[in-house]
């Protein structure tokens, strides 16, 4: 019941080894590795050695890496992006850890086009890169995104029932959703049979400027949010504490701090409600 997670993306500053092993010393159970083109990690610049070796080193945290964080171009065809694809689907595989299907996490990508015009394609450009992934035996959780065309329950929920394809989820991220108005409750109703992977954090919307901020420090009530994920039955999916960039790249950023306020958040909800 309620086994919790944190993201690499959060640590972008750091060395690897020095990021697990602040995930593992602040509690958490599972980590999720970024692996987009800017991070240490990107299997452009991170060889297989080295992943094996960071392999190693979760395990002897005794961390659970099954989740990746990628940053595809869902939506670009070329052949040279679809070799970076590949290259991070095989590194998703390389660094999990569990005896389940890997799974990896994306926005839509720069090249997606406007929503209205352009669902079609971005059906078809998903279901294309889903069997991409079903090829590599990986699962691909879409992130619906504030501040972008793709960024409500409803188009989430349209777009996995229309490709209606094993291999693509969406990612629960509710601070999209939150940021842009839209009610926690009917959020997670929409998503809950689509989603495979949950991230959390918080924010708010001022002027038509999205600000991000930690997990219990914007308008989420978290215990209510712990209930609704119980109650939707999503309770089996470790869920992820988030650091947006526009804390974590600060100067005065202390990525151990924060690695532990969030499990904090997290675990005082966990205990009223288990």
């Amino acid at each position: 019941m309620f086994e919790f997670g944190f993201s690499t993306y959060a640590m972008k500053k750091l060395d690897p080894y020095s990021a697990i092993k602040i995930i593992s010393e602040s509690n958490y159970k599972y980590v999720e590795i970024c692996i987009a083109d800017d991070w240490p990690t990107t299997p452009s610049k991170f060889s297989k050695k080295k992943q094996l070796e960071l392999v190693r080193v979760i395990n002897d945290y005794g961390l659970i890496s099954k989740h990746t964080f990628g940053f595809l171009d869902i939506c670009d065809m070329s052949k040279n992006n679809l070799d970076k694809i590949k290259m991070k689907f095989d590194m998703a595989n390389e660094i999990n850890n569990s005896s389940t299907s890997p799974i990896i996490t994306s926005t839509l990508g720069k090249s997606a086009p406007s929503w209205e015009t352009g669902k079609t394609f971005i059906s078809q450009s998903l279901s294309n890169i889903g069997d991409l992934a079903s090829e590599y035996g990986l699962v691909l959780a879409v992130e619906p995104h504030a501040g972008t065309d793709f960024e409500s329950p409803e188009k989430a929920n349209w777009l996995i029932n229309n490709i209606n394809h094993p291999n693509i989820t969406i990612d629960l991220d509710l601070s999209h959703f939150i940021v842009e108005g839209y009610d926690m409750e009917k959020s997670i109703a929409l998503c809950a049979e689509i989603a495979s992977v949950i991230h959390i954090k918080d924010g708010y919307k001022v002027n038509d400027e999205i600000h991000y901020c930690l997990t219990g420090d914007g308008q989420i009530d978290v215990d209510k949010y712990l209930r609704l994920i119980k109650s939707y039955k999503l309770n089996n999916l470790p869920i992820f504490s988030e650091v947006s960039l526009q804390q974590s790249l600060l100067d005065i950023y202390e990525p151990e701090i924060v690695a532990r306020y969030c499990y904090k958040i997290l675990e005082q909800s966990r205990k009223k409600i288990t």
